[in-house]
Parts: C-alpha cells; structure tokens; sequence
C-alpha cells in the first residue's frame, strides 16, 4: 500500500513537473518588476531600452584549482566559441 501512495505522490509531482516547464515562459526580467511611470512615460522607454540592451549577456565562470590550468580552460573555452561563430 505505501509503494501504491509513494508512486501516485512521484506521478503527480511529474506531472505538476511537465505542466510547469513547458507551460509559458518564465519572465527573468527583473526590472520588469519595476512600476510603470504614466507621468514620465521616457522614463519607463528608457528603463526598457536599458533592459533590452544587457539582457543577452552571459557570464560564464571557469574555475580550477591553478591559475595556469585556468588560463588554458579559458583559452580551449574561447577558441571553442570562436569555432563556432559565437561572438565574443
């Protein structure tokens, strides 16, 4: 009876699982948590343009326990991209 109950809780977690990740889109913009300013409306277009304008960066960290292997980490992670056309 318990491995009956524990499968009907793993199903169900699945499911909540399934429906929230291919449900919409997650909003990871933070400033659009920011109020909206109707009576400086430049104000809200540049908060927007700021916004749109950092939102496509992506920091990669690469750590080792030597600086030297690093630098080589770094450098194998830069011709990879490279390879691939990705700009820098």
């Amino acid at each position: 009876m318990a491995a009956l109950l524990w499968l009907i809780c793993v199903l169900a977690v699945g499911a909540h699982q399934w429906r929230f990740w291919h449900g919409a889109a997650l909003n990871t913009d933070v400033l659009a948590l920011l109020p909206e300013n109707e009576q400086a409306p430049e104000v809200t277009q540049a908060t927007r343009q700021l916004a749109d304008g950092v939102s496509r960066q992506v920091i990669v960290m690469i750590g080792t326990p030597d600086w030297a292997t690093t630098q080589s980490a770094v450098a194998a992670w830069r011709k990879s991209l490279q390879a691939s056309g990705v700009p820098l």
